[in-house]
């Protein structure tokens, strides 16, 4: 139950007493995030749905906001900008609609009229189930339903000549063009612009076996990668000429590298885990700027606080919980690694203690376990940062300038999807598929991250021989079964009849 609107007035005030006072700070700033939350969950509720238009027949318009993904019987739209014939208030500001059999193909940033039969944003309850709804209001959909067979639906204006989601739109145009011939492009799609729903689904499913479905999401592995290449390229620039700007070559090469970033990042969406990396890579370039040495915990503090000013509704994101505790996991693996480490060495002993917390997380987020993901990332993590994101990156910059060498390179990289593919499924067939373990309780599961957590923390020595003997009890537990012979039946009555 929210609070009324009127406290979140006070907000400010608290910072003004965090400041003024450091003995009373911490319990300031929990106060500021908890009206802050309040105010922007106030003014998300004020646009949802209307009661009144609920399951209701209405004319709109909406700016496509992404790229239309296209299914087998129908194409899912995501609208921006809406404007509900005879809607009093505030109008929902993101809605998602399917159109069946559509007649025409709707491309990002256009302007379009539909006649929908529009809900509120709800889905199935199902106790194992993808939970639509919650998904739904972390991504902030105000409405959705489905475009209604009409001669209303039509384009109003063209998508600006100048935009990103018109960009976005194009490249993946050139993509497909591109990569006709290609069994993956899919995925290729994935790692350029952060779009999924090409993928068929048996790669998705050996990616998600395998544990290594979070390599599809275009996150801080793929940002850090551009980045390192434009900052090297920068300073190579500076050496042929840009020194004569006046610029230092140490600023060169940061600008080129975050002008990059960020272009990739744009071209992904700008979502959860390409904000999240943007922040870091910028905390980093600017104490590169001041000659200051960047901590990497508080450049993930700052990136944390920043995303949950921008989107409180964060928090109820998967990938906002997976991407700071894989960020917490490279730190405490640094500050235990010694100062001069190969780095096969670092990918081993960072990769085994990622296997060994996320586990837990595993559990609790999706379910199931992935006893594939130690070998599996120890080699698509290398083949992908290495070698198959700089060749399609490659391919997808020449094939926006319709440079016909873009479709060699993207034949390149689809035959290294094809080896790095067959390595996972040679891994599945060894009998080291996912297991699904959701019948587990939150509080095993939460006692086994806490055993791990006293196995590898450096002052709890003491306690290993205690986190051991917890860790062997969680293993030995068993949920209750029927006994044999016997049988439970459990029977749903949705009160529709028989």
């Amino acid at each position: 139950q929210l609070q009324d609107p009127f406290w979140s007035a006070y907000a400010p005030l608290l910072l003004l007493l965090a400041r003024c006072n450091r003995h009373c700070r911490l319990l300031c700033v929990l106060g500021f995030g908890l009206l802050w939350s309040s105010a922007v969950l106030h003014e998300h509720s004020a646009h949802r749905l209307h009661d009144d238009f609920d399951n209701k027949i209405v004319l709109l318009s909406g700016v496509i906001a992404d790229i239309p993904q296209l299914r087998e019987e129908h194409v899912s739209l995501l609208l921006e900008d809406l404007a509900i014939e005879g809607y009093s208030g505030p109008a929902p500001k993101r809605a998602r609609f399917n159109w069946y059999r559509a007649q025409q193909q709707p491309l990002a940033g256009e302007l379009w009229q539909f006649q929908v039969r529009i809900r509120k944003p709800t889905g199935l309850l199902n106790p194992a189930g993808f939970d639509y709804e919650r998904w739904q209001f972390v991504n902030a959909i105000d409405a959705s339903g489905y475009v209604v067979a009409a001669r209303e639906n039509r384009r109003l204006a063209e998508a600006p000549r100048f935009s990103l989601t018109g960009l976005r739109s194009e490249l993946a145009s050139r993509i497909d063009t591109d990569c006709a011939h290609c069994r993956h492009a899919g995925l290729i799609k994935a790692l350029t612009l952060g779009l999924r729903a090409d993928i068929d689904n048996d790669t998705r499913s050996t990616l998600q076996a395998s544990g290594t479905a979070h390599l599809l999401a275009i996150s801080g592995l793929h940002i850090g990668m551009v980045a390192l290449l434009f900052f090297a390229l920068g300073q190579k620039l500076w050496r042929l000429g840009g020194y004569r700007w006046g610029i230092n070559r140490r600023t060169l090469a940061s600008v080129c590298a975050l002008l990059a970033a960020l272009l990739y990042a744009g071209l992904a969406g700008f979502s959860l885990p390409t904000v999240r990396a943007l922040i870091m890579l910028s905390i980093v370039l600017l104490g590169l700027q001041l000659n200051r040495s960047v901590n990497l915990l508080q450049s993930i503090a700052i990136a944390m606080i920043a995303i949950l000013v921008v989107d409180p509704l964060a928090v109820g994101s998967s990938s906002f919980w997976l991407s700071f505790g894989a960020l917490l996991v490279i730190a405490f693996v640094s500050f235990r690694q010694p100062r001069v480490v190969p780095g096969w060495r670092q990918l081993l002993v960072l990769q085994c203690y990622f296997s060994l917390l996320f586990a837990p997380l595993g559990i609790i987020i999706f379910g199931q376990l992935n006893p594939a993901s130690l070998p599996a990332n120890l080699v698509a993590i290398p083949a992908l940062s290495l070698l198959i994101l700089p060749v399609v990156l490659a391919a997808s910059l020449l094939s926006a300038f319709a440079i016909d060498v873009a479709a060699i390179l993207f034949t390149v990289a689809d035959g290294l999807l094809e080896y790095l593919l067959s390595y996972l499924h040679w891994l599945l067939e060894l009998g080291l598929e996912s297991t699904s373990v959701a019948g587990y309780p939150l509080i095993v599961t939460l006692s086994a991250l806490a055993a791990l957590l006293l196995l590898i923390l450096p002052r709890f020595t003491f306690a290993r021989h205690a986190a051991l003997a917890l860790l062997l009890v969680l293993f030995c537990w068993r949920p209750d079964r029927p006994g044999w012979g016997e049988f439970e039946l459990l029977v749903l009555d949705v009160g529709m009849g028989t």
